[in-house]
């Protein structure tokens, strides 16, 4: 092939200018690039306003080509010939030097990607002289195009460059004319790139289209498949990339397919497909249509056609690479997974691959490649935003405040240099509805993504169709019965598409109202309630942080039903909490703001923030005296009697149950009324009155019963199995504890369950089964951490003490005690701190430790009023020489 021909640009510099993703100059460029020619001294143009028009004549007459893109705006008066624009004076000088000249008007009747500030001259005079100067050009007897965007530019010019080219200088047809690009460095797509090629070399070669969202890694799957060995043996030089983003019509593509294969010619379309279809049915070739939505979107049925000529042609192996999820008609196309993100190790080696390997142990690379999704293009990007830099804490924090604004590389001009770029193609697909963009908006502010049952609920009506269009475009998937979006394009989403007003208000009523329906937990509708709620964590969190329009009423309902969720499951979002009672402080009203202290103070209890507990259950009883409300003084009544309770001050306790119990009585509410019952039986229970304890917990087993609240019945029950324990009847209490299990999971109460278990592990002990007990143990343990219950995770860590105890593993019991002792100390469980002491105390060791342990336990139960524990301890210390 000759060598390249120099080709002058002449163009006014708002078309360098924009767009800003790609202007219309870095097209014309690129297809100079691709036609194997070069740009004549890129020096000239900054510059070249202040020169005269002699010189600027004598470097046009020096280019083989001349191409004008000419928009709207006249530009520059030449220096010293003001009655003319320079560009007017370089089609001149063109003219004059008999070279071809290539004419591309901005399309005036198009809505053109330029400001319109930068569109016109502000001088009326000067749109007059350049609307003469585009009629000139229409009637000098040359082919002028008209172009509306970069991509059509491109691919029109390609096509009149290698049209153009003299006979003797063309490259011969079907040789490997615009070169193939060089093989991309691929991780964890090995599995893929195989399958790609072995349909390519199957007899006949399959047709294969490759699908998925933005940025993850079409193009690079397809050209490393081109580049497999196997592939590069059987077709050798008849391998082409054709890239399809500039087309809009069906006529634009066979336009661009011809111009890559060298294919050139005049005629009607039919005759250049026919040249084609010629070209490649001479030898077997494969051919890879890449970013293939573009032209298929614009013009689908003729774009179709084309690609069913295409694909008809014997020995040819093809391939289209689109967004989305949807597949052209036309081929029979070979089954092929739509592409997923990588996994995370695959991320890690692709960011090490970029960033370097220094960054292999930071401890804040998990973290920050899990925030990418797994989407090459952003974990790319944040390699290249992390060269440099001495470690990633400097890189996770700069994510934190721009997030997907710092994916983007060398001004992030092209959807390959900018995740931002990338997904914006997607939005202004021509399949986006204006039901899909709404939905997308609302995507972008719920990081769980949407269930496919809310659909309906979040955006009434338009929903499902919403949906359907996000799929095909590929902005959002499916992930079991979730529509989803991958991180970065939902942060790219929620910067720059905000949701509609009132999209965000049903949005933020649909998931208050899931929030308020926590207060089922413990129902019998718990579990599913608790597998619900833990489905749409983040989006509630989301939505009620929003708190749109201070909507306290709604609010103060979700917080109730939350809190109800947190205190069973441990799931606990401080920040949320936080949140809304603030809103609720502020602009709530009196009964808004009991019910959220009241909600509060309950969870703080049973995450044994005994002290919290109480100031917030006292701020809400205070206002629902003054209220007149007499349930929510009953409620609160009964729950600082449960925080007595909790610290052993049985007579505390009795005493706020017993004052309780009428209120509920007198509101009618057999709730309140089985829960001061069971308190009471409590007391009784742990004073070792098990007749009065067993009386107390029949009664109030049938009320649970007849109101259908499944945690109160499992209390009962476990409760029961606790004094058949205590009574030494293992099959009894194991029986019970065992009916009581399955209740605890079905209202989704984990406390309930790992209490359970706890117990059965107490029996299993009992019964000298060590291995079961401390099995048991250590399944519970991780259960009262999740949900912040300090007092169950030290019986557990206790009774592994006794375990080893009893397997004279001395030192692994003292460390057991004192984990114990110092959980105990913390919530103030003072009878429990007593029997820990008393276990250090009981265990080989300095004389000194002994006394000190002794004096403790002996501090903790008077505390109490429980001198008789004392008592009945006293001897056996004062036989040690301790008391």
């Amino acid at each position: 092939m000759a060598g390249p021909r120099r080709v002058f640009l002449s163009h006014t510099s708002e078309l360098r200018r924009f767009p800003a993703r790609r202007s219309f100059v870095a097209a014309a460029e690129a297809a100079v690039s691709r036609a194997g020619d070069a740009v004549a001294d890129m020096g000239y143009f900054p510059v070249r306003d202040d020169k005269p028009a002699e010189y600027c004549r004598d470097l046009v007459c020096r280019c083989d080509v001349y191409v004008g893109l000419i928009g709207l705006r006249y530009g520059s008066p030449v220096r010293d010939q003001p009655e003319m624009s320079y560009t007017e004076l370089e089609f001149e000088a063109a003219t004059g030097a008999d070279l071809p000249r290539l004419v591309f008007l901005l399309d005036d009747e198009a809505a053109l990607p330029i400001p319109a500030a930068m569109l016109l001259d502000d001088n009326p005079e000067l749109q007059a002289r350049q609307r003469a100067f585009r009629n000139r050009l229409l009637e000098a007897g040359i082919t002028v195009a008209r172009v509306a965007s970069p991509e059509q530019l491109e691919i029109g010019l390609l096509h009149a460059l290698l049209e153009n080219r003299p006979a003797d200088r063309r490259p011969v047809v079907g040789a490997h004319a615009a070169g193939l690009p060089a093989p991309p460095h691929l991780v964890g797509r090995d599995d893929q790139v195989t399958e790609l090629a072995q349909a390519w070399l199957a007899t006949p070669p399959q047709p294969v289209a490759v699908l998925g969202p933005p940025g993850i890694g079409k193009s690079a799957v397809c050209l490393a498949a081109l580049h497999n060995k196997e592939v590069r043996r059987r077709f050798g030089n008849r391998r082409w990339f054709v890239r399809c983003d500039g087309a809009g019509s069906a006529e634009a593509l066979l336009s661009g397919v011809a111009a890559e294969l060298g294919v050139t010619g005049e005629g009607p379309p039919g005759t250049l497909l026919d040249r084609l279809r010629s070209v490649l049915e001479a030898e077997p070739a494969v051919i890879v249509l890449d970013n293939f939505e573009t032209p298929w979107t614009a013009d689908p049925l003729r774009v179709e056609e084309l690609l069913r000529a295409l694909g008809a042609v014997e020995h040819v192996g093809l391939a289209v690479s689109a967004r989305g999820t949807a597949r052209p008609l036309g081929p029979r196309w070979r089954d092929f997974a739509i592409l997923s993100p990588l996994r995370l190790g695959d991320a890690r080696s692709m960011f090490l691959d970029v960033a370097g390997p220094r960054f292999a142990g930071d401890p804040q690379l998990d973290a920050l490649l899990a925030e990418m999704d797994g989407v090459p293009l952003a974990v790319e990007l944040m390699g290249y935003a992390a060269q440099g830099q001495p470690g990633l804490e400097a890189v996770t924090a700069r994510w934190r405040v721009e997030r997907t604004g710092m994916l983007q590389r060398m001004g992030g001009a092209r959807r390959e240099l900018s995740v931002a770029v990338s997904v914006e193609i997607s939005v202004s697909s021509p399949l986006m509805t204006r039901g899909a963009r709404r939905l997308l908006a609302l995507l972008g502010v719920l990081p769980d993504g949407i269930s496919h049952a809310d659909l309906a609920a979040v955006l009434p009506g338009i929903g499902l169709a919403a949906a359907s269009a996000l799929r095909q475009i590929g902005l959002a998937f499916d992930d079991g019965i979730r529509l989803r979006v991958l991180a970065p394009v939902r942060e790219h989403v929620a910067s720059t598409h905000l949701p509609e007003r009132g999209d965000l208000t049903y949005a933020f009523t649909h998931y208050a109202q899931l929030a308020a329906a926590g207060e089922q937990v413990g129902s019998s509708q718990g579990a599913e309630t608790v597998a619900r709620l833990q489905a749409d964590t983040g989006n509630i969190a989301a939505m009620l942080e929003r708190g749109v329009d201070h909507r306290t009423d709604e609010l103060a309902d979700a917080l109730s039903g939350l809190a109800d969720y947190w205190r069973f499951t441990g799931f606990v979002q401080p920040a949320v909490a936080r949140i809304v009672q603030q809103v609720i402080s502020e602009h709530g009203t009196a009964a808004q703001q009991a019910r959220t202290w009241f909600a509060l103070g309950t969870l703080a209890r049973d995450r044994s923030d005994h002290e919290g507990a109480r100031s917030q259950l006292e701020q809400a009883l205070t206002l629902y005296e003054q209220a007149g409300d007499v349930l929510g003084e009953a409620k609160c009544i009964r729950s600082l009697g449960n925080i007595a309770l909790a610290r052993s001050d049985h007579d505390g306790a009795q005493a706020q149950y017993e004052r309780a119990l009428p209120l509920y009585r007198q509101v009618g509410n057999v709730l309140g009324e089985a829960g001061c019952i069971m308190g009471l039986a409590d007391i009784a229970r742990e004073r070792s009155d098990y007749e009065d304890a067993r009386a107390r917990y029949e009664l109030a087993l049938p009320l649970y019963h007849e109101i259908g609240n499944v945690l109160g019945e499992a209390n009962c029950i476990g409760s029961m199995a606790d004094i058949a324990l205590a009574r030494s009847d293992h099959d009894g209490a194991r029986a019970q504890y065992e009916r009581a299990l399955p209740l605890y999971r079905q209202a989704g109460s984990v406390g309930g369950e790992a209490n359970c278990i706890k117990s059965l592990g107490d029996v299993a002990l009992a019964r000298s089964d060590h291995d079961r007990a401390q099995n048991l143990y250590e399944q519970a343990q991780p259960l009262y951490q999740q949900i912040g219950s300090l007092l169950g995770e030290a019986n557990c860590i206790q009774r592994l003490g006794d375990i080893a105890v009893r397997r004279s593993d001395h030192s692994g019991a003292r460390a057991h005690y004192e984990r114990a002792l110092a959980l105990y100390t913390t919530v103030r469980a003072l009878y429990s701190v007593g029997w820990t002491s008393v276990r250090l105390a009981r265990l080989d060791g300095p004389d000194g430790d002994r006394r000190r342990y002794w004096a403790a336990a002996c501090r903790a139960w008077a505390d109490i009023g429980r001198d008789d524990l004392i008592e009945s301890t006293k001897t056996e210390f004062q036989r040690l020489g301790t008391s």
